[in-house]
């Protein structure tokens, strides 16, 4: 690493501050600002959003850590296995939340048991980093983020059983707001990075937003003691949700599901660290218009500002007002349209500013289509069962799209990822990269219709088989449903 900091560096670092600190102040008057029912919602909404920073903050890192091992020599693994195991724990640990749940009566102690295996998980990747200490915190990242599926579940049982769209509305922003946190704090830090670092003078900087993480996870645990849960309340929510009960219901659920595993898929194959990579290589020196070359460094995380700015945007229209007026399939064949004119933008204008600023179609169009899902997936329970929820399912069919994303990014764009050792330059060249480009377009505009063809046929289930709903007269959080 070079003594001290350049003046672009330095400037990069006060703009970086800056933003957060007016974030910051921005966020908490919002908060307060916010009417909540009752005041431990306000607090579990904060806690929410604490929580999802470090899941956020170090996910998109995952791939780029492992792309400067590979071009400091440290590794010759792929890159999909690093990644991928993010995704693959996601199906076996969102089913074992709901279990847990269930044993412990209590969805606080299972949030608890996530942000004790984070910790641990971030450590290593601090005092050594390689290889298998980034499966590990990958790993761990990824049992972080299975607890989307708790905090939904326990805000809508102790505060919002009724307004199941307005929850997901609500329960949309702390993700966001921790995504934009995270965003701001990994330009922080990639702030320190000088133009064209790779290898293991890239690692050696980056490795310091788990240090960031693990503080954190640290101010979650201890602002999570204070979360009041009742445990009474578990399941009582169930009387105001759609039962699933025969085949027509069934199988609008599994439709849902895999919708979901499609958008999953398609915003991990447009977004994160796949999106930083390419926006690294448009803005370098393979790019043949000179003065496009662009140091990304210090705000490439603002890829995901931008995407979640579009997507916060989208929920609030989404939940608040599109869904009074109009039929959710309407609304989601907007979306649907809206996401391939992105994805045909971004293959169309190979700029680095260009990238950024259409971002924001990604980030909107997945937030109609996630919040129409999350939405009638939240509304449904199961009447034989509490040990696994439809939430669960969902959020598995989120971790197989992951998976699927992973495995596709590495077979489609493993090329864009290549540094030379020597030179630290691409080996890709513009040429095939833009061929490249336009063949996973196609390939992600064809999984846009059938998303869309999957939403539609459970869409026209529910309108010819509607959901009967059933009088639930006591309280469901008794072992009597499964012992």
């Amino acid at each position: 690493m070079s003594n001290g900091l350049d003046n672009n560096q330095i400037i990069a670092l006060i703009v970086n501050f800056s933003i957060l600190l007016v974030s910051l102040g921005v966020s908490i008057f919002l908060i307060f600002k916010i009417k909540f029912d009752d005041k431990n919602y306000r607090l579990l909404f904060v806690i929410y959003t604490l929580y999802w920073i470090s899941p956020m903050l170090l996910r998109e890192y995952t791939s780029q850590m492992h792309n400067n091992m590979l071009a400091a020599g440290w590794t010759d693994m792929p890159l999909w296995l690093p990644v991928t195991v993010y995704g693959i724990i996601g199906l076996f640990w969102k089913p074992l939340n709901d279990l847990l749940s269930h044993r412990l009566k209590s969805r606080k102690n299972v949030i608890f048991i996530s942000l004790g295996i984070q910790a641990i998980g971030t450590i290593p990747m601090i005092v050594a980093p390689s290889l298998a200490t980034n499966i590990i915190q990958s790993i761990t990242v990824g049992i972080g983020a299975s607890g989307i599926a708790v905090f939904n579940l326990m805000f809508n049982e102790q505060y919002a059983k009724k307004k199941v769209f307005l929850t997901v509305t609500l329960l949309s922003l702390p993700p966001l707001l921790a995504e934009f946190f995270s965003s701001v704090l990994q330009c922080c830090v990639t702030s320190f990075l000088p133009y064209g670092a790779k290898g293991a003078e890239y690692i050696n900087i980056v490795k310091y937003m788990w240090v960031v993480g693990l503080v954190c996870i640290v101010i979650t645990t201890i602002c999570t003691f204070f979360v009041k849960e009742k445990s009474a309340y578990l399941y009582q929510d169930n009387k105001y949700k759609e039962p699933v009960q025969n085949k027509w219901d069934a199988s609008v659920v599994i439709l849902l599901i895999f919708a979901a595993a499609i958008t999953s898929f398609i915003k991990f194959c447009t977004s994160g660290g796949t999106a930083i990579t390419e926006l690294e290589y448009i803005g370098g020196e393979k790019q043949p218009i000179i003065s496009w070359r662009v140091n990304t460094n210090a705000y490439q995380g603002y890829l995901s500002v931008i995407f979640t700015i579009g997507q916060m945007a989208a929920n609030i229209l989404t939940g608040l007002f599109l869904v009074k007026r109009m039929n959710k399939w309407t609304i989601f064949s907007i979306a649907s349209g809206l996401w391939i004119i992105y994805v045909i933008l971004s293959a169309s204008i190979l700029n680095v500013y260009s990238r950024l600023v259409t971002n924001i179609i990604n980030g909107f169009a997945f937030g109609m289509t996630y919040n129409l899902i999350v939405g009638m997936v939240m509304n449904k329970f199961f009447t034989k069962t509490n040990r696994i929820t439809p939430v669960t399912l969902y959020n598995t069919g989120l971790s197989i799209g992951i998976c699927s994303s992973q495995f596709f990014n590495t077979f489609m764009k493993e090329d864009v990822f290549a540094v030379d050792p020597i030179t630290k330059e691409h080996t890709l060249s513009w040429g095939d990269f833009v061929w490249r480009n336009w063949i996973v377009t196609i390939a992600v505009i064809a999984t846009i219709v059938i998303m869309w063809a999957l939403f539609t046929g459970s869409y026209w289930i529910t309108k010819k088989h509607p959901p009967q709903r059933i009088r639930v007269n006591r309280v469901r959080n008794q072992q009597d449903m499964d012992d």
